[in-house]
């Protein structure tokens, strides 16, 4: 049993609304929204063999978090030299499936 396609889609667009919805919000505030949303989604699908669907969404989160960071932020958001995106919202507190 794996999670569906459609519940991919449901969280990506769970994640689109939230990231639209406060868009000069702190990145600490904002990456436990993220990080409640991701824990609950992950406990529902704990018990199937979610790895693919993990494997889906966890470029997607860094990716649409980091372009929201480079839309929203005053001085665009970029990552120290030799440190990845991925590792940064790490860093500040994102925590990924």
């Amino acid at each position: 049993m794996f999670p569906a396609n459609k519940a991919v889609a449901c969280l990506r667009q769970k994640l689109r609304g939230l990231l639209a919805a406060n868009p000069v919000t702190l990145l600490p505030m904002l990456a436990g929204w993220i990080n409640r949303l991701l824990a609950g989604w992950k406990h529902y699908f704990s018990i199937c063999y979610p790895r693919m669907a993990f494997r889906a969404v966890n470029p997607y989160v860094v990716l649409s978090l980091t372009r929201h960071l480079q839309r929203w932020s005053r001085r665009p958001f970029r990552p120290p030299e030799g440190v990845s995106s991925y590792a940064q919202l790490q860093r500040l507190g994102l925590r990924l499936l």
